[in-house]
Parts: structure tokens; sequence; C-alpha cells
């Protein structure tokens, strides 16, 4: 039964590995034949090592921003919002655009408020407070919400005349926008923020910064590695989520192209404990773009020259994983080409000429890395493929083995078979044999002579004489019947000097006097009388010359006796 089950499992195993392989090597020359020079293999590890070469990270590219101002992060800089976005900072007092004015139409300005280390926030709003009003704040309003970014947590939206309490972050930071629509415009709000002391608490917990990164040029990575290492600590030590944001700054009039090489969360499809926003100028959430909580991430194109990617993962899923190239490309107006110093992606975009044949794909259609033979490596000694191949042989090889070891021990398992039915066989023959009738019974007197010197009888003398015995009685070798005394006896010579003669006369003599004896036929012999020992006779010795030769089975008075030998033996009913 091992044997049956253990071949589809080879069969199973083997031939899928087999398939992955040839599917492989046949990607491996298709790409070849249709003149595609890049190499491009199925397979995660290798595509990685191909066109992932990995420019390293400067300073120059990447900026920490946990200790620089974030004030202006993602406050408007449009002449309209100055009064709100920068407002009078040695005050520490903000206002409504154009206060003591009325606000204009079509007005949204953002505001970001940062304390300093150890210190929360306290907002209050003094001397005017007068907004459109409307039902749930639909038209003119003030959004206050309790951290840096507009996903924080939201503390109140306001409008009316009516003025908001004093309020108080939780944190270092205070998000806030001001929005006003196309009509009906009314004189705003004075705003005042100050400084407080941050309480204590019997469980000290380190204060971190603004998990804040900021890279920018032609193009480069996100990665959740950037994150550095005493945060992921931290998180991890107090039980707080890991919140991170990159903002991506590429050429005024340039877009951004993102493409998610790698995503793998630790709690996929829980978009409360683990998850990817991203976004375009603004953090709110009307400015979101994507949002990847499961286990693929897609590409994602921004409209303007910024873009921000969060990250947020509760303290059970921080080993999340994600990796995402970024590319800054332009449109191409209708009827016009890419400059000299930019590649045409053929698909109405242009990007720098610097990223043609740099082994990572910039176009959307790869157009970047075809015809790059030059740049990489020959198929013919490749490390890759050499690695493929050498996987191929050694599947192929372990289903050769698998296939001739699978023969060896079917046809040993045949050979084992054959040989049990051929002793079944001959088991059967037996038994057949043993049920029939046996052969008559023969009544004699005598024995026949030995033969010479020599020391059996064969099979078929025995039946011959018992077939010459059932018709006439048995007469002694190298006697005439004229010389046989009367009675079914026969005479034998005494041999003087001869002591073996003697002992033969006078056994052959004992048996003659003995009742008649029943003869039976070997082939009588049945299955059971092979194995019982007791009822065969044993041959008797050697017959020295001119001594009696026994057959095998003589029955004496009913009991099976071997015969006797001797120079001269008296036969019943004759006198000696």
């Amino acid at each position: 039964m091992s044997g049956e089950t253990e071949k589809p499992i080879f069969r199973l195993v083997g031939g899928q590995a087999f398939a992955v392989c040839i599917l492989a090597v046949l990607a491996l020359f298709a790409q070849l034949a249709h003149g595609s020079s890049s190499l491009v293999l199925p397979f995660e590890a290798v595509d990685a090592a191909l066109a992932l070469q990995r420019p390293a990270v400067t300073a120059a590219s990447l900026t920490l921003s946990g200790e620089e101002d974030v004030s202006i992060e993602g406050s408007s800089t449009s002449p309209v919002c100055h009064n709100f976005s920068f407002g009078a900072p040695d005050k520490k007092e903000f206002y409504s655009p154009n206060y003591p004015n009325n606000y204009p139409n079509n007005t949204d300005c953002v505001k970001v408020l940062k304390a300093d280390p150890g210190h929360l926030l306290r907002l209050d709003f003094r001397d005017d407070f007068h907004l459109e009003p409307s039902e749930d704040c639909r038209y003119d309003y003030l959004e206050v919400r309790d951290g840096a970014h507009g996903y924080s947590t939201l503390i109140g939206t306001y409008c009316d005349n009516h003025f908001p309490p004093m309020l108080t972050s939780s944190d270092r930071y205070l998000w806030l926008r001001f929005r006003s629509d196309e009509n009906i415009e009314y004189s705003g709000f004075k705003a005042v923020y100050q400084y407080i002391p941050r309480p204590t608490s019997a469980v000290h917990q380190p204060e971190m910064d603004m998990c804040r990164i900021d890279v920018g040029g032609m193009e480069g990575w996100v990665n959740r590695s950037d994150i550095e290492s005493h945060r992921v600590a931290h998180s991890m030590t107090y039980g707080v989520p890991l919140d991170c944001m990159w903002v991506i700054r590429v050429k005024e009039g340039w877009k951004i192209q993102l493409a998610f090489l790698k995503f793998k969360l630790e709690k996929p499809n829980d978009c409360d404990s683990n998850f990817v926003d991203v976004f375009s100028t603004q953090t709110d959430l009307p400015n979101r773009l994507k949002n990847f909580c499961g286990s693929i991430a897609d590409s994602v194109t921004s409209t303007t020259n910024v873009l921000h990617v969060r990250f947020f993962g509760e303290a059970k899923a921080i080993n999340s994983t994600f990796e995402a190239l970024y590319t800054a490309f332009r449109d191409k107006a209708a009827g016009q080409g890419c400059d000299s110093d930019e590649f045409d992606c053929e698909d109405n975009t242009c990007i720098s000429r610097s990223m043609r044949c740099n082994g990572r794909i910039n176009c959307r259609f790869r157009w970047d890395e075809d015809e790059c033979i030059s740049k990489h490596v020959s198929i013919l000694n490749s490390e890759h493929i050499i690695i493929i191949l050498v996987i191929f042989t050694l599947i192929l090889s372990g289903m050769c083995f698998a296939f001739v070891f699978n023969c060896t021990r079917k046809l040993i398992r045949d050979h084992r078979i054959m040989k049990e039915h051929m002793r079944q066989s001959r088991e059967n023959r037996l038994d057949d044999v043993g049920r029939g009738p046996c052969p008559e019974l023969h009544t004699v007197s005598m024995t026949m002579l030995a033969d010479n010197a020599s020391g059996s009888f064969g099979a078929d003398k025995i039946r011959a004489s018992m077939t010459r015995y059932s018709s006439e009685p048995p007469r002694c070798r190298d006697t005439t019947p004229d010389e046989e005394e009367p009675g079914h006896g026969c005479y034998v010579p005494t041999l003087a000097g001869d002591p073996g003669a003697a002992r033969a006369h006078d056994s052959f003599a004992t048996i003659s006097k003995s009742p008649s004896i029943e003869v039976r036929d070997n082939e009588c012999q049945t299955r059971s009388s092979l194995f019982h020992q007791s009822d065969v006779i044993p041959p008797p010795p050697p017959a020295p010359r001119y001594a009696m030769r026994m057959p095998m089975a003589v029955m004496v008075g009913g009991e099976p006796r071997p015969y006797a030998y001797g120079a001269r033996a008296g036969i019943p009913g004759r006198g000696d």
C-alpha cells in the first residue's frame, strides 16, 4: 500500500516542479525570440537582482524633518492665505484671510501649529468669530484636528457666530483648515495660541518627534526600512502606533508616478491596524488618492509635483514591509516631442534620459528598458540563468531517479508475485492428486533381487514389477521357473565365505515367513504424506551383491516395514 501511495506523490511534486521550470525557461526564450534584449525573469529574487539596483540614500535625497519647523509643511502659500497660514508669529496670533475685512470666496487655506518640545498647544478665539451659518457647516467653516496632518483626530468643525471653546492638543501639533464657498462672506475670526507644559504622569514615556521623511529628485525609493530603528523600538516598547509620512517633491510642472514593487502588511485586510495612504498636496481625506490595507498595492500617479505617502501600523503590525519606486515625469503636449535630455516613453510622457537603461522600469510600458542588452548581462553568462538551469537539472535528475526507483521496485514486486503464484499452483496440483483414487494394492510374497551392486530401484522398474506381479508370481532374477521351489518362493544361492550374503539370506528368510506383504505404488503419495515423515518408510541401506532390494513401501501384517536382506529367505507356505 505504501508503494502505491508513494508513486502519485512523486508524480505530483515532480510534475509541478518540472512544469514551473519549463515555463520559466520557455518565458526566457520567448522574450529572446520576440527580439526583447532586456531580460525579465519570472522570479521575484532574480527580478530584484536585475532590475532593482537601488541608489544609495544620501542626506541630499532624504531629510528627516522631525526637528525642522513644520508650520510651513502643508500650509498654503497663496497670498490670499497669508494671514491664516503665517499670521503674526511674534504675537502667536493668526487670522482669517483678509481680516478684519470679509474673507474672500473660494478660499482653502491650511495651517499647522507646532509647540516646543515638552509642551502642548492651547488655542483660543478672541474679539471676533463670524462665518457663514449652515447646517453641519457645509459652506464656510474652520476645521481643527489634533495632530500634524489632515487625517489626524478631528476636534471640531466650527461656523456661524458662535465662538469655539478653548482647545488643547494632546501632542505638540494642531492642524487647521479654513474653507469658504463661492458666495456670502463674513468678517472671519482672530485666534491666539500659546504653549503650555505637558502634564507629567506616573509612567514616563519619552517624547518622539513627528516621523516625516522628505525625498526628491527624478527618481527614488519609499521603503519601510527608511524609518529609524529607535522609532520602531519606541513603538514596540510602549505599544504606541508607528505613524510616518514620506513627502515626495519633484520639479514644478512635473508629476510623480509611484509603483509598489513589494507590499506585505503584517495584518492584511485589517485597515485599522495597518495601512498605507497616498495623498496629493494635502493630507486631508478629500485629497487622499489611494488607501491600501490588503495584500496588493497598485501604481499611483499624482496630479501635481507633490505626493504624500503615509504608513500607519499598530504595535502588533509593526513588521509590515513595502517598497515603492517613484519617477518624475512630465506630460508631452500634442505635436511636441521630448527635450534632448529627456526620453520619450511613447505614452505622451517624458522622463529624464539618465533613467534610460538603468535597470529600473520608469516608463509605464517599460520602453526605457527595451533594447538595453549592452547594459544587461548576457544570457549565456548570466548567473541567474545558470541558477535556473542548475535547479532544473536537479529536479529532472530527481524525477529520473524516482522513475528508475519505482520501476525497479515494481519489477521486484512482480517477481515475488509470480513466484507466489507458481508455488500456489504446485500446491493446488498436489491437492488435486491427493484427492484422486490410489492405485490398487498388490499382494506379493517376495521381492526382486538387487540389480548387481546398484543401490536403488527406478520408479519405472517398480511399476513394471508391480504390473507383472499382478498377473503372475514374482520370479527371482537369474533363475528359471524350474529352479524355483513350489509356492511363491525364490531360491537364492548362498555364497560361502561371504558374511554379508549370509546375513541377507537370513533376513530374506524371515520376511518370506511373514504374512503377505502389501506394496503401494509411489504414485499414491499425497501432499499430506510428503510432510508426515512417520508415514514414509526410509530407503534401505545399499544391498550387497546377490542381495534383495525391497520397494519403498511394503505393508507387512498391515504395518509398514522395511525389507530385510539375506542370503536366503523362506517364503510363506514353503518349508526351509
